[in-house]
């Protein structure tokens, strides 16, 4: 039995891929916080909730499209409903499925932490890479993510 390993190059981009990632969360987690807002987490759930529509989105999906386990979906989800920030509505197509719909307020919420989060972005990616090379780290991060659904 053979045990596949990583190059030298692919360890290398992986670790640089977590330091950088590591790195960019804590600036804009921080970023956030003194904003007196709530942390990025919540910025990524309301974003694919806004981007479901107005008939919602299902919790496992929420929590796919985000790898997430789905206990901490469900757990916040009950905290923006204590919020007001969403609803919960059974599914027309299939009544055993609950779905999450983002109200207003968590509109708002979004908004106002995206003035945050865009500046901490443009001020790192928007200066670091130009538009051709930043249209091609989303290809390659787009290739790892369809690698990952695979899994």
């Amino acid at each position: 039995m053979s045990t596949m390993r990583p190059g030298a190059d692919t360890a290398r981009a992986w670790m640089k891929l977590f330091q950088v990632q590591g790195k960019l969360k804590d600036q804009i987690e921080a970023d956030l916080k003194e904003a007196r807002l709530p942390p990025a987490t919540w910025y990524d759930l309301l974003v694919q909730l806004r981007d479901a529509g107005p008939g919602g989105m299902g919790q496992q999906a929420l929590a796919d499209a985000l790898f997430l386990p789905k206990h901490t979906v469900s757990r916040l989800m009950d905290r923006f409903e204590s919020q007001g920030l969403v609803y919960r509505k059974t599914s027309e197509e299939d009544g055993r499925v609950t779905l999450i719909v983002l109200k207003p307020e968590g509109q708002t919420v979004l908004k106002q932490m995206w003035g945050v989060y865009g500046k901490r972005i443009e001020k790192i990616l928007g200066k670091a890479l130009d538009q051709r090379e930043q249209r091609r780290l989303l290809q390659v991060l787009e290739r790892i993510e369809r690698t990952l659904h695979k899994q």
